[in-house]
């Protein structure tokens, strides 16, 4: 896609769902005006290995897809999307026509999502320190020692992120990984001790929080997108939406339509 607002225009116009329970790549979503839904994908990530992390980390992104899709026939709309949201069904769309009046479904509605066409969008994370696979530290002892590692090195942190979309109607995945490294200047104890007080360090692979008012101050160099470190580079879901909707002959071509907010509903 062009640039954000084309982006944003994709989000606002159809379904689109984050599988994570990550509040950074929900902020990054949001940072970019692109509303979206939420489903925390309930799966063992240490059950799946590989020894390449560019595999492992696709692998578990998939399996994260495989968890959405599951849950989309088990809930209701409501329990996934922005309040306010509401959809209609692809035959509400087919009598519509393309001259058709547009019709919310009822707020409250109980139908399951597979009943109408979505998007889901699940990435998953690691960081390679001197050939050293790291994911979300075990505890504190284990973030303090990846601190550490981190401080003042010259060796840089590698960040290895794979992307995954899914068409929920269609079920076609796209994939892509995206990598970035960061260095890091010397780290007193002090700034460790108030970054592990703080806690968020182990909700992120390898303990590395960049956006973290403290840890933040203490980067040194970035090569690579900003949001890969957060763990959702958007250059690259940018141009996964743009393959997808090139493959499934534009946006529009399988029902999708301008979602709406209630408040938009004719009277």
């Amino acid at each position: 896609m062009a640039n954000n607002g084309e982006l944003a225009s994709f989000f606002l116009k159809n379904r689109v769902i984050l599988g994570s329970s990550s509040k950074w790549r929900r902020k990054i979503l949001e940072g970019q005006g692109c509303p979206c839904g939420v489903i925390s994908p309930d799966i063992d990530e240490k059950q799946i290995r590989h020894d390449d992390p560019s595999i492992l980390v696709t692998m578990i992104a998939h399996k994260k897809a495989d968890a959405c899709l599951e849950h989309l026939t088990k809930v209701s709309p409501r329990c996934v999307f922005p309040e306010g949201y509401v959809y209609r069904t692809p035959q509400d769309i087919s009598e519509a026509g393309e001259n058709g009046q547009d019709e919310a479904m009822a707020e409250d509605s109980d139908a399951v999502l597979p009943s109408y066409h979505s998007w889901s969008i699940c990435s998953d994370q690691v960081v390679v320190f001197k050939g050293e696979i790291r994911e979300k530290p075990a505890n504190r002892e284990e973030a303090e020692a990846f601190l550490r590692d981190y401080s003042g090195s010259s060796e840089p942190a590698h960040i290895i992120v794979a992307v995954v979309l899914v068409n929920t109607y269609s079920k076609m995945r796209l994939e892509y990984v995206d990598k970035a490294m960061v260095w890091f200047r010397h780290m007193p104890d002090a700034a460790i001790k108030a970054i592990l007080d703080d806690g968020m360090v182990m909700t992120s692979a390898g303990g590395l929080v960049v956006d973290d008012d403290i840890m933040s101050t203490y980067v040194d160099r970035i090569e690579g997108s900003r949001d890969c470190l957060m763990g959702l580079p958007m250059a690259v879901v940018s141009q996964l939406i743009k393959e997808a909707v090139e493959r499934e002959g534009g946006s529009c071509s399988i029902g999708v339509r301008k979602c709406m907010r209630c408040t938009d509903r004719p009277a």
